[in-house]
């Protein structure tokens, strides 16, 4: 790679030329399915020690659910992709429970009874030891409000871990802000407990220095911040749960005069849901969209915008729909730019070069 963990130009034309045959005898392969092959090819070649491999949409057929995994993790489900896998939690449960391998463990997070009840379902038939963070496996979270900052938070352990790896009481400093990160580590911690044995360096420090340290881009991040210029905090929420977990951190974790709403989603998000959540929050709005062909319209969302109440301003490109909103607020407002990971990828793509261009909040 080039030392930040991607693959290499080089590296990626000469795997691609090692699957083109294979591919070529396979009809109708989608992009994810021939990166997924791409992704483990690349492993393989650098020997990869441990890999932890996310599923692209749903699990029991995702491209990447032909690996054996040493344990199946499913953090908190919500509504996603509904008009693929379903539109209640229980059907949407039944296709992540699809990565539970027969014998091998899986730790979850807790979820609704019904979404739950389905995961404990499949994981009986599969004999698949299973945990649930929250309830077999059981922390407190300790939150602290910064005067100057983000919330600081940590969570305890309490019942239900390994005591001679994670003994009770041990807390562990939450480097991710929004509260809801609290529960994904200590599902992190649960799934690393069911795998310790095949990693002797797993010491308790490490564990603790990992949680802490752990930065995860696009996820309330904040990009530029100072007493001279708008706090800028972008995120990626793209349905309704983790619009309203924005929402949650915007209210609790951040301080603000003016919050200028920066938004861009694929058009088969349930857009109009999202906005329901944000706008309220916001003193000024933005909608942008990204180069992508399912981008939705931003004059269509700003109309959805008018007819709550809600004055908007429309950009068609997402560079354009930075330097409107941060000319839209002074030093004290927090600027937002959130709706889809496409928009986030697209603005810290261009982030280095507006930062150096002429404009004033650089």
């Amino acid at each position: 790679d080039d030392g930040d963990g991607r693959i290499s130009e080089v590296a990626f034309v000469a795997c691609m030329d090692q699957l083109r045959g294979t591919l070529d005898r396979v009809p109708d392969v989608t992009w994810f399915e021939i990166v997924t092959a791409l992704a483990f090819l690349h492993f393989a070649q650098q020997e990869v020690d441990v890999a932890v491999i996310e599923v692209g949409l749903g699990g029991r057929l995702d491209a990447t659910n032909v690996l054996l995994p040493e344990v199946s993790v499913i953090t908190s489900l919500s509504l996603d992709h509904t008009q693929l896998l379903g539109d209640t939690l229980p059907q949407i449960a039944y296709e992540k429970a699809g990565i539970i391998k027969p014998g091998i463990p899986a730790v979850v997070a807790i979820q609704k009874p019904d979404a739950l009840a389905t995961i404990e379902s499949i994981a009986a038939q599969r004999g698949a030891p299973l945990t649930v963070v929250g309830r077999d496996w059981q922390y407190e979270t300790v939150r602290e409000h910064q005067p100057d900052g983000p919330t600081r938070q940590s969570i305890v352990v309490t019942t239900g871990a390994v005591p001679d790896f994670i003994p009770p009481g041990t807390s562990f400093v939450v480097g991710l802000p929004g509260e809801h990160q609290t529960l994904n580590a200590a599902v992190a911690l649960a799934a690393l407990e069911r795998v310790r044995h095949r990693f002797s360096g797993l010491t308790l420090p490490i564990l603790q220095a990992g949680v802490a340290g752990t930065r995860w881009e696009g996820r309330l991040q904040i990009l530029q911040s100072g007493p001279e210029k708008p706090t800028l905090l972008i995120d990626c929420a793209h349905n309704e749960d983790s619009a309203a977990k924005l929402v949650a951190a915007l209210n609790s974790d951040y301080r603000y005069q003016r919050l200028v709403l920066l938004f861009g989603a694929p058009e088969d998000k349930n857009v109009h849901g999202i906005l329901t959540h944000l706008l309220p929050l916001a003193d000024e709005v933005v909608f942008t969209t990204a180069n992508h062909p399912r981008s939705a319209d931003p004059e269509q969302m700003a109309a959805f915008a008018a007819a709550i109440g809600h004055t908007a301003r429309v950009s068609h490109s997402v560079a354009e729909g930075l330097e409107t909103a941060l000319s839209l607020a002074a030093p004290g407002d927090l600027v937002c730019a959130t709706g889809s990971m496409i928009v986030i990828g697209d603005l810290l793509n261009h982030w280095d070069s507006l930062q150096s261009g002429s404009t004033p909040y650089g």
